[in-house]
């Protein structure tokens, strides 16, 4: 099966999950005389239905093993998205939640969503996606969920009038993410997920478009839309704790991947190097002193 084919699928079945959202516009105006606990009973039971259902399609429509996996978790994350969208649209306590869900579900949804279309020559797996159960990102993204709901229930009005607050990392959010999928474009098949675990031969360096700005503009995209989700939220204690661990793995993310770029492209690297910055914080990445890499290839000419 084509890589296309894959790109095709989880394109088709993210939407095919959005439909959920097009339910309160069909059910609303028969359901206007019901009491809201009957109503919200009733949507929830639907909500249900609408998963079991998309799921039995999906199954009946693609057999095959893989293809069906992509599917079921595009498809649930087209659903995430719409209820996150209904959040938005129809409750005044979880709109900022809403908000985060619609970021954290599009951003694993595109990120298999680039690479499958970009990447025809790579193998993808469901890891594409990014939701390992035990990743530090989603276990993060639990813990910032928990901080969301214990504020809200025991500081409901403080969250309302940071309203201005969660604007702004709604805008970091979609700058960040926004760079992240660009990266992901300009690199096209040079672009892996897995870098540090393995790097094909045929990888050029990438040093025109967003990688004339930044180094590892993928990972400052990530980083800044971590941040952004928190303030989005306006969860004070996530958004310390995330800004020190992503911050943390970063840092050490590009030093060990520097290490191995040099390896690879050699004083091309260096140059790019010393020519363009990581534009994270604090973080300068793997250094290596010309002296001894001219001496490296210097030798290896004479041999």
């Amino acid at each position: 099966m084509a890589i296309i084919d894959k790109a095709g699928i989880n394109f088709l079945a993210f939407l095919f999950g959005t439909t959920f959202s097009l339910y309160p516009f069909f059910f609303k105006s028969l359901l206007t005389d019901l009491p809201q606990k009957v109503y919200l009973t009733y949507f929830s039971v639907l909500a249900l239905v609408h998963f079991v259902f998309v799921n039995i399609i999906l199954y009946a429509v693609i057999q095959r093993k893989f293809a069906y996996k992509i599917a079921m978790i595009a498809g649930n994350l087209g659903a995430t998205f719409a209820i996150g969208f209904l959040l938005c649209l129809y409750s005044v306590e979880w709109h900022y939640f809403g908000r985060f869900i619609m970021a954290k579900s599009f951003f694993h949804w595109a990120d298999f969503q680039i690479i499958a279309t970009t990447n025809p020559d790579k193998e993808l797996s469901i890891n594409s996606y990014l939701l390992q159960t035990r990743s530090p990102l989603n276990m993060a993204a639990f813990g910032s969920c928990v901080e969301f709901a214990l504020e809200w229930y025991f500081f409901p009005h403080l969250k309302e009038q940071l309203w201005c607050v969660s604007l702004i990392g709604v805008l970091m959010t979609l700058c960040g993410d926004g760079l992240r999928k660009v990266t992901n474009l300009t690199a096209a098949a040079n672009f892996n997920q897995n870098d540090l675990q393995k790097r094909k031969g045929n990888h050029v360096l990438v040093t025109h478009g967003v990688y004339r700005w930044s180094r590892h503009p993928s990972y400052l995209g990530c980083f800044i839309w971590s941040l952004g989700t928190q303030i989005m939220l306006c969860n004070p204690v996530c958004l310390l704790a995330y800004a020190a661990g992503a911050w943390n793995f970063f840092k050490w993310l590009i030093y060990y991947e520097e290490q191995r770029l040099i390896n690879q492209f050699g004083k091309d690297y260096v140059v790019y190097q010393s020519q363009v910055p990581t534009r994270l914080p604090g973080v300068q990445g793997y250094s290596q002193s010309w002296c001894l890499l001219m001496d490296k290839e210097d030798g290896r000419k004479n041999e």
